[in-house]
């Protein structure tokens, strides 16, 4: 379902990048949460 943005309201749209970028991406976020995990 769409719409029309509210006045004032703007939207930016998104940088799609390929499969090799968001498995790097996973891996960079899976890594963060392994460390983040070990500071507690």
């Amino acid at each position: 379902v769409y719409k029309d943005l509210e006045p004032g309201k703007s939207v930016e749209g998104a940088h799609w990048v390929g499969r090799a970028e968001a498995e790097a991406e996973i891996a960079a976020s899976r890594q963060r949460l392994i460390e983040a995990n070990h500071q507690h």
